[in-house]
């Protein structure tokens, strides 16, 4: 029913103003609620979804603004700083700006606030309290925090009147519903401080068939990779108000963050994979006061066969012997190949023989420069990685060795590759050796951006016999990290390559270790650079230098290469 019109009594001389005899035009029928500020604003909700600001004046009411969706209105009250209006509407609770009109809908986590409100009233901790069909809410302006009182909690019911409420004298505050009035003081109001007690009811299998209906006294469970679709049942005992116990949940080891299971006591989880896995639950009062450590249930599910360490022992052993026939049968076709270029050549003409006699120079040099303790060694670190069961190990080692013979065994026939097969080469040596070497060295590798990598070629293999010196000699009995810098730098029409250690020096290193193989990949670097200035009439140059401190330490060694750079 809506009013049909607005009057004003004065107290001193009991004159009554109409407003709308006054001010025709502004016909106040069919509207709501009325709510009336200090400042002489008169806001006036429609009943339906609309607010109209009115300006009371001497005598005289004036329109201001009207604000669309907010609802109708059934009960308003003031900010403490009298700065806003709290507005408890049919679409939720609303905040009023009495400066500036605009509004806005407060939400919260758990969308209690927005729902239909009946009434609102405020305590004198500026508590909102607004009733509804589903209980009453407080909600603290200040921390943003919602409470939901209900039946269990000692309301008359859960369904309140529309717009009846009232705040005694006293403080003691007064909502009316359908099953009597619900008269308390705020302060009498006090949350559950005990958490739920946690039980587990049952644990299933696959959906079909129960552990057991007392799970949680059992000990960890394993299950086959078979039996690895798991459902748990749970519950929360509260005696206060055990229908509005929430939970979430976690499995930990499959999860990092829980899970919101509601009021609904139960998780699901399929297809698990293999691993240690211990679900755990918290439950929270209807205060919301959260259990502070988790129930848990602890269980394994076993990988499958063919996953097992022997099962993947079994598969490294045989990627093992692959790769041996692989290399085996790869030599011996380098080697068939070389006899046949070999018994070629003694039939071509002298120029032709030089130039094979330069072919073959440059794959002896290939076989010669790798030292073939390197290969031996590597192949007893992955059985001893196999034996020790560190299978990933294994893998890793065995996938790097893999693809560094594979680079070797594709380059051996070319006696020039890019810059760029020769960095990649050094890099799965050296990535291979600290893997062997536990990661006592480390490497940089710099290249003048004035050369092309894809472009500028070089002998293959050139820097490996230096790189191998370094980590064989210059870092077998350094106790500090060791440090390869190889540099690729443009000088003029020429290429400097170098190759620098912080290994012990040559001369510390000479004193308990042979030297044969050190020399003979300088003899026949040396053989190489003399071919090329040979065969393109370009000068190169290799010198070692033995680099040391201002007190005469050694501080390793430097290899530096000059090629040039039309090869």
């Amino acid at each position: 029913m809506g009013l049909t019109r607005l009057f004003e009594i004065s107290k001193n001389n009991q004159t009554i103003i109409d407003f709308e005899r006054i001010n025709p035009m502004e016909s106040l029928d069919r509207y709501y609620k009325f709510f009336w500020d200090e400042n002489n604003t008169l806001i006036v909700s429609d009943g339906f979804d609309k607010l109209r600001v009115y300006e009371i004046q001497d005598q005289a009411i004036k329109f201001k603004m009207e604000i669309d969706g907010i609802g109708y209105v059934n009960g308003a009250v003031v900010s403490k700083d009298s700065k806003s209006l709290w507005l408890a509407s049919n679409k939720g609770l609303f905040s009023l700006d009495l400066t500036n009109f605009s509004v806005n809908l407060i939400k919260d986590p758990q969308n209690l606030l927005s729902r239909s409100f009946n009434a609102i009233l405020q305590d004198h901790h500026q508590n909102l309290w607004l009733s509804s069909n589903s209980g009453l809410y407080k909600y603290n302006p200040s921390t943003g925090e919602v409470k939901h009182y209900t039946e269990s909690d000692g309301l008359q019911g859960m369904q309140f009147m529309l717009g009846s409420a009232c705040k005694l004298s006293d403080g003691r505050l007064a909502f009316g519903g359908v099953n009597g009035l619900n008269i308390f003081h705020p302060d009498s109001v006090r949350d559950n401080p005990n958490p739920p007690i946690i039980h587990f009811t049952d644990w299933i299998v696959n959906d079909t068939g129960s552990i057991s209906t007392n799970p949680e006294y059992l000990p960890r469970q394993s299950f086959s990779y078979n039996n690895r679709t798991l459902s748990f049942h749970f519950v929360g005992i509260d005696y206060t108000a055990p229908d509005e116990v929430k939970y979430k949940y976690r499995l930990k080891g499959f999860e990092k963050d829980t899970a919101e299971g509601g009021t609904n006591g139960f998780a699901r989880y399929a297809q698990l994979p293999a691993g240690d896995y211990t679900f755990q639950v918290w439950a929270a009062n209807s205060d919301g006061v959260w259990t502070t450590n988790p129930h848990e249930l602890h269980f394994t599910i076993l990988p499958p066969w063919y996953a097992t360490w022997w099962a993947r022992g079994l598969q490294v052993l045989l990627a093992l012997g692959l790769l041996y026939a692989f290399y085996e049968n790869r030599v011996a076709h380098i080697r068939r190949k070389e006899a046949e270029r070999r018994k070629e050549a003694e039939f071509r003409q002298k120029e032709a023989e030089s130039k094979q006699l330069a072919a073959e120079l440059q794959n002896s040099v290939l076989r010669l420069q790798m030292n073939p303790h390197f290969i031996f060694n590597s192949m007893n670190s992955i059985s001893s990685y196999i034996l020790q069961k560190d299978i990933d190990t294994a893998n890793q080692y065995l996938s790097r060795f893999a693809k560094l013979m594979r680079l070797i065994l594709d380059l051996a026939s070319k006696p020039l590759i890019p810059i760029a097969d020769e960095i990649e080469l050094l890099e799965q040596y050296m990535a291979a050796e600290a893997m062997r070497f536990e990661n006592k060295f480390t490497w940089q590798v710099d290249l003048d951006e004035a050369l092309d990598p894809e472009e500028i070629m070089l002998p293959t293999m050139i820097l490996q016999p230096f790189v191998e010196n370094a980590i064989w000699h210059g870092f077998s009995r350094k106790t500090s990290l060791g440090l390869i810098n190889i540099r690729f730098k443009k000088l003029g029409d020429s290429m400097l390559c170098t190759v620098e250690d912080n290994g012990i020096g040559r001369m510390e290193s000479s004193k308990n270790e042979s030297v044969l193989h050190e020399s003979k990949a300088v003899q026949i670097t040396e053989q190489r650079l003399q071919l090329i200035e040979q065969s393109e009439a370009s000068k190169t140059n290799l010198e070692i230098i033995d680099l040391y401190d201002s007190g005469g330490v050694p501080l390793g060694t430097k290899v530096e290469i000059r090629l040039p750079l039309d090869l």
